[in-house]
């Protein structure tokens, strides 16, 4: 019986040096063509800074999550992915299959500051574990990794899964 599942959430890390090259690049740009006539070597200095920013944003943004259900349990996996090498992986935590017994999807909204309502969306599951949403890329896209663990569970579980949303 191998009908084991992945819900994985790809690293960001691309994505985040675009938005990084306009908000470090251009001001670095601008910073080259200013010092330039001061001499290459100060010139150097914003271009180094900015790389040195480059590789911290890619880095803080190269986690891949990922939780796995199989015939052994559930587990959340974290591991950073680096210029396309996937590096150690960390089990954040596992759920042996005879303690998941049940689980509970939780949507709830809370006053915005800016007027309107915040909406968050967890997974409650046994022994205190919890997905949020945006661990696995967040639940307005119904093919997102959340829902789809979220279908996963609960066509696993029956009746013991549950969805609970706030009243209006």
């Amino acid at each position: 019986m191998s009908d084991a599942q992945s819900f994985v959430r790809p690293p960001d890390g691309r994505a985040a040096i675009g938005c990084a090259t306009l908000f470090i690049g251009l001001p670095a740009v601008s910073a080259v063509l200013t010092l330039w006539e001061r001499g290459v070597l100060f010139a150097a200095i914003p271009v180094a800074l900015a790389l040195v920013l480059f590789a911290l944003v890619y880095y803080v943004f190269s986690e891949e999550v990922r939780v796995e259900l199989d015939e052994h349990g559930m587990r959340l996996r974290r591991a950073r992915v680096l210029l396309g090498a996937r590096l150690a992986e960390k089990v954040d935590w596992e759920i042996p299959v005879g303690s998941l017994t049940h689980a509970h999807e939780v949507h709830t909204r809370t006053p915005a500051s800016r007027g309107g309502w915040a909406h968050r969306t967890v997974l409650q599951l046994p022994e205190g574990r919890t997905i949020d949403a945006t661990a696995l890329g967040g639940d307005e896209d119904p093919q997102s990794a959340f829902n789809r663990l979220s279908r996963a569970l609960a066509k696993r579980l029956g009746a013991r899964f549950e969805r609970r949303s706030p009243t209006t």
